[in-house]
């Protein structure tokens, strides 16, 4: 994992903006990772963190774990992180 004090390359907002531009309501994160810059560890440490700060759920299916966006926080997104590429 990267020094405690930078800052991460990818921000919170740019993962959960993947929630929203997919179809699909849950998602694996190696779903996420193929829209993301970033390894897969990373962002399993991402995703758990965004889960504790009640930004994402998370259920537990068999062969993982699907993750969607939590109520709400869809609306708190603003404009500028939908369009954002990578």
């Amino acid at each position: 994992m990267g020094a405690p004090d930078r800052e991460p390359e990818v921000s919170d907002e740019a993962i959960l903006t993947v929630f929203v531009r997919r179809d699909e309501s849950d998602l694996h994160a190696r779903e996420v990772a193929e829209d993301l810059p970033m390894e897969r560890d990373d962002l399993n440490d991402r995703l758990d963190d965004l889960y504790e700060r009640s930004l994402l759920d998370s259920e537990g299916v068999p062969g993982g774990t699907v993750w969607s966006i939590a109520p709400g926080v869809e609306d708190d997104l603003s404009p500028s992180d939908e369009v954002k590429e990578f």
